[in-house]
């Protein structure tokens, strides 16, 4: 596969992840208005976001990429899979129990974090359920990420840059729905 075809892949793909995006965004703001329950919402999305930078994407996959590589062109794929299903059990391990940290301290973060709605009790219950339930988003994305880095490594660069189409379609699908509420 051609670099040029490769970036063309990955460009026309993150643009319509970025397109359907913003279609997300303008269907959430329709569905829940400017005000404290869309607070709430991107209040809970932002935590695993922020970490997902951290572990999925950020230090954890700048490390295991080259790894991974190395381990594939020195020692064979064997090798190289062993390498990728222990640095998914140990990311996996740590990235699940800091979930079930956060989920667990999440009333008493919350009210710093949404400070401007902390004497609103409805708020502060649905922003910190929606961020309870928001949080294996966050170990689910370090998995994909690993998974991304193997592909990518293979080169394969379709199916990675496509998933974050796939996730806005599947958060856009019921946004669209008509309310029955």
């Amino acid at each position: 596969m051609s670099l040029a075809r490769n970036t063309l892949v990955q460009a026309t793909l993150t643009l319509g992840s970025r397109v359907l995006g913003f279609a997300r965004d303008l269907f959430l703001s329709a569905r829940f208005g400017q005000g404290p329950m869309m607070d709430a919402f991107t209040t809970a999305l932002m935590l695993p976001n922020m970490f997902r930078r951290l572990f999925a994407e950020g230090a954890f996959a700048q490390a295991f990429v080259p790894i991974y590589g190395g381990v594939r062109a020195r020692e064979g794929e064997a090798a190289a899979a062993v390498t990728a299903s222990e640095a998914l059990s140990f990311i996996f391990a740590v990235v699940a129990g800091f979930c079930i940290l956060l989920q667990l301290a999440m009333p008493w973060i919350m009210p710093w974090l949404l400070s401007a709605w902390r004497d609103d009790a409805g708020v502060m219950r649905a922003a910190v359920t929606a961020a309870q339930l928001t949080m294996p988003y966050l170990a689910c994305m370090t998995i994909a990420s690993l998974l991304s880095g193997v592909l990518n490594t293979g080169g394969r660069f379709a199916l990675s840059a496509g998933v974050p189409v796939f996730l806005n379609l599947c958060t856009l699908v019921p946004l669209m729905a008509p309310s029955f509420v």
